[in-house]
């Protein structure tokens, strides 16, 4: 607890800093997206692919629900 209380002491010593001057970022250094362009390429073969997976259906991965279905805990 007593180290939780310093960071927010010390936090509250930034609101006697003035900021008035200093213009809003996101970010400390120019930074921009770089895309690149999107190209089709050669696709895998499904049932190699799928030859990887523990379990699968069809042509689909079976995974382990991570939303439980309405009603269940």
């Amino acid at each position: 607890m007593g180290q939780l209380q310093a960071v927010l002491n010390y936090m509250a010593r930034l609101d006697d800093v003035d900021t008035r001057d200093v213009e809003p970022t996101a970010h400390p250094l120019p930074v921009s997206n770089v895309f690149a362009e999107d190209q089709a390429g050669q696709t895998q073969d499904i049932a190699m692919v799928l030859r990887n997976a523990p379990a699968c259906s069809g042509r689909f991965f079976v995974v382990p629900r991570v939303l439980a279905q309405r009603g269940e805990a």
